[in-house]
This record gives structure tokens, C-alpha cells and sequence, in this order.
């Protein structure tokens, strides 16, 4: 008998292995056939791409006819198209920290941070003024409230932000009808 997982959002699973009862966890068409292991699944609807990273054990992760085999500290990541990438050196640290409460952004561009932050404080982010291009770098724990997280954000230098209940407008920081 077959056990199966089918998941949106994200996921950290420790599974033991069983040869007579197998493990898979699907999203879409995406599969993850479990060897015995710990790993992560991060399939959010709004991310660009599913991304399968291996802690411990092994794993298979199939679309359609192509399959690949995941050894500790690497990624999958299946994108929009149904092709899949391997990450070899994936960063589980910053893939594990919201487990641990925290945002970990490692050169994150500012859509990866505002596709955490607006799930995490459940508010519709609108973009004005262009595109930012700064990198962020910080760790920051997800008990930080939503106004601490904006002041964050903004001591960068590259943002500002425009707050009218549950939609908060990003603005370059030099675009003055933002602020």
C-alpha cells in the first residue's frame, strides 16, 4: 500500500523507510518518491518554481519521463515549463529557517522577499515606481511585526513603503509619490 502526500505551501517531512509501504509526495506534476529521509518541499502557487531540498537520506524527483536522485544539501527545483534543475550545493540553512522562525535572504531580490513577507503577514503587495534591483541580505525572526519588518526593509536604502491596511505599496526610494 502506497502512502501519498499531495501538498501546496510548504512542507519539512521526516520519513522512515518501508520498502512495503512507499512514500510520494505530489504537487502538480511533480513527484517525490521517498527513500527514507528528511527533506523540504516548497511549493507555493506564487513561487516561480517547486523546490524539493534533500537534509538527509535520498529521494527521487519525477516529471513526466525525466527523473533525478537527490544526495544531502541539494535541490530540484521544477519550474513552470516542467523542467527540472538540480541545485548541488543548495543553502538548507536559509531553505530550513522558516522552520526555525526566521526569514533567512541570502541575495534575495526584492520579489523572493515580498513573496515571504506578504504570506507571512497575509497583505497583497502592489509594486510602483520600476524595478528594484538591490540584493537583500538579512536574517530576521518571523516575530518581528509587520511595522519593525517595513523599517527593516527600508534601512536598506533601495525601498519604500506605502501602507493602507492589508495592501502595502513598494516604491523605489526614489519615487517621491510613494512617499
Amino acid at each position: 500500500m502506497e502512502r501519498k502526500v499531495e501538498i501546496t505551501g510548504q512542507a519539512y517531512l521526516e520519513v522512515a523507510k518501508n520498502e512495503k509501504q512507499p512514500f510520494l509526495v505530489q504537487k502538480g506534476e511533480m513527484k517525490v518518491q521517498v527513500l527514507g529521509t528528511r527533506f523540504n518541499v516548497n511549493s507555493y502557487d506564487d513561487e516561480t518554481a517547486i523546490r524539493t531540498t534533500l537534509v538527509e537520506g535520498a529521494v527521487n524527483v519525477v516529471s513526466g519521463p525525466a527523473m533525478m536522485m537527490l544526495h544531502p544539501g541539494q535541490q530540484a527545483q521544477l519550474n513552470k515549463d516542467g523542467e527540472i534543475t538540480m541545485i548541488k550545493d543548495a543553502d538548507v540553512v536559509a531553505v530550513l529557517a522558516w522552520k526555525e522562525g526566521m526569514f533567512q535572504f541570502k541575495a534575495a531580490d526584492i520579489e523572493t522577499v515580498m513573496r515571504q513577507v506578504a504570506r507571512w503577514y497575509d497583505v497583497t503587495v502592489q509594486y510602483e515606481g520600476g524595478r528594484v534591483k538591490r540584493k537583500f541580505y538579512a536574517p530576521i525572526p518571523r516575530t518581528v511585526s509587520a511595522a519593525n519588518m517595513f523599517k527593516i526593509l527600508e534601512a536598506t536604502g533601495g525601498v519604500h513603503f506605502r501602507i493602507e491596511g492589508k495592501k502595502w505599496w513598494l516604491c523605489h526610494k526614489k519615487n517621491r509619490k510613494c512617499l
